[in-house]
C-alpha cells in the first residue's frame, strides 16, 4: 500500500499482486472484512483486515478519462468517505468447468 501523494497520509492506493500467491505476507494484506451497509439489502463496505480496518472506497477524482481510482482511507471515516465506500453486490451465476455453479460479485 502506497500513499497517493507523498504528503497525503489519508489515502492509500489499492494494488494488485501479480507475483507468487503462496506468500503469507501478501495473503495477510489481501484479506478484507465485509460489512453490510445499514438500511440496504444489496450494499457492502470492504475494510482491510490487515491495515487497521481501513475502508476501501471509489475516489471522486479520475485516474484518466475512462477510469477512477479505488483507494483505502487511512484515517477515521467521515460521512463523505462512508458514502464513497459503498459497493453494490449483484449475484451472478457462473458455471465452472466442473459444471458447478458459483457466485461472482460485481462491484460499483
Amino acid at each position: 500500500r502506497t500513499s497517493t501523494r507523498k504528503k497525503d497520509k489519508s489515502r492509500g492506493i489499492v494494488l494488485i499482486w501479480l507475483g507468487e500467491d503462496d506468500l503469507d505476507d501478501v495473503r495477510s494484506k489481501a484479506e478484507f472484512e465485509v460489512e453490510r451497509v445499514d438500511g440496504t439489502n444489496d450494499q457492502i463496505r470492504l475494510r482491510s483486515a490487515h491495515w487497521n480496518r481501513n475502508y476501501v472506497y471509489a475516489a471522486d477524482w479520475d485516474f484518466d478519462s475512462q477510469n477512477s481510482q479505488v483507494l483505502v482511507w487511512m484515517k477515521t471515516a467521515t460521512p463523505d468517505i462512508l458514502s464513497k465506500a459503498r459497493f453494490t453486490v449483484e449475484l451472478v451465476y457462473v458455471r465452472s468447468r466442473s459444471g458447478c455453479f458459483t457466485y461472482k460479485g460485481v462491484n460499483y
